[in-house]
């Protein structure tokens, strides 16, 4: 027997916000977990995550998964892994910094880590 996949229109949205300049907004439905779908509700990024912040300039969601912070593209594709307890937003120089249980690093946006700011 084959159970039938429960619809995007069959979950019970919790909140839901307005429309970015990727055309999709985040969601979160009945169990709690934040995707993102476009204009039509096709689901892009995957209802794994616990938080998912507003896209950023870089067409970047920060997000949270299994209580780490990382970055993931519109695509739901991970670009910085989910290593870090927060991180700060990205400078003009392309570096943040993101604060793990041992101190914190600067990281690029490609995930790359760096122990010094470079001015």
């Amino acid at each position: 027997r084959f159970q039938k996949r429960k619809s995007f229109y069959d979950m019970k949205l919790l909140w839901q916000s307005e429309l970015n300049k990727a055309k999709q907004r985040i969601v979160r439905n009945n169990d709690f977990m934040f995707g993102v779908v476009d204009v039509i509700d096709t689901e892009k990024v995957p209802f794994i995550y616990e938080w998912i912040w507003a896209l950023d300039n870089n067409g970047l969601y920060k997000v949270e998964k299994q209580g780490k912070i990382g970055y993931i593209d519109t695509l739901g594709c991970t670009i910085v892994p989910f290593l870090y307890n927060n991180i700060d937003e990205f400078g003009q120089n392309g570096l943040a910094r993101a604060t793990r249980d041992n101190g914190y690093v600067y990281i690029d946006k490609k995930g790359c880590e760096y122990d010094y700011y470079c001015y």
